[in-house]
């Protein structure tokens, strides 16, 4: 089971922004911010060893929507903005990194992205030291 669940994405909005959404979101999905999760800068991560080594090696590749003439290159997770970090409430992996990618779409598709832009962002778990993206 994982420890941790890390949605890592790219917004143009400041933190401040975002976070109030994420409050509305995870109310939604019934996951208050009392909960454990925390919404950080990639740069400011105090990350392991082994999760910077994996934030340096896995590059992910954004989502084009047809609407958007905007093309992002992909990317390393490390280069990326934003990542919310979830702790592994109910000891379910699959559960966990569902919410996860759910809250990510969530936001998404909120008013903090214009409509069509492409997107870019990854789920990662952490298991016993090893990080793996979501499938």
């Amino acid at each position: 089971m994982p420890q941790k669940v890390y949605g890592f994405f790219d917004c143009k909005e400041p933190q401040e922004k975002i976070q109030d959404e994420l409050n509305f979101i995870s109310d939604d999905f019934q996951v208050p911010q009392s909960a454990g999760w925390s919404l950080n800068k990639v740069s400011e991560l105090r990350p392991s060893p082994t999760l910077l080594n994996f934030l340096r090696q896995t590059t992910v590749s954004p989502q084009h929507s047809a609407e958007s003439d905007r093309r992002l290159k992909p990317a390393k997770l490390i280069e990326l903005e934003y990542v919310l970090e979830f702790p592994n409430l109910i000891n379910d992996e699959k559960y966990t990194k569902d919410l996860v990618g759910d809250i990510l779409l969530q936001l998404y598709q909120s008013d903090l992205y214009i409509r069509g832009d492409p997107y870019i962002g990854a789920v990662v778990s952490e298991n016993d030291g090893k990080f793996a993206l979501k499938n």
